[in-house]
């Protein structure tokens, strides 16, 4: 079954901690959007940046694993929430998403 918010069906209660973070986070709610990968029809990929805070919003949107890369290293240590369970890496630059993965990184 497809999840719906509102029979709570995302699993493990990720709705109540994705409000909780857009919350605690201007940056989320008010900062610019920039998109990367534009052309990218798989990926969708984007900054919200607000003053000194930055956050890296990744979604693979198909039925395929999808490879992401980025300029950026990412660490584990600044990801803020998955939809799959993130093995612990060091810095990276590239990753292979599963079908629809979203990972948010604060960069």
């Amino acid at each position: 079954m497809p999840f719906s918010l509102s029979r709570g069906k995302i699993g493990g209660g990720k709705h109540r901690k994705l409000i909780k973070i857009r919350k605690e986070n201007e940056c989320l709610i008010y900062g610019s959007y920039n998109l990367i990968l534009e052309e990218d029809k798989n990926i969708f990929a984007y900054e919200r940046i607000l003053d000194d805070k930055k956050f890296l919003i990744i979604t693979n949107l198909s039925n395929y694993d999808n490879t992401y890369y980025n300029k950026l290293n990412l660490r584990f240590s600044n990801l803020v929430i998955s939809n799959y369970k993130v093995k612990e890496h060091k810095d990276i630059n590239s990753m292979i998403l599963k079908p629809w993965e979203a990972r948010m990184y604060k960069i």
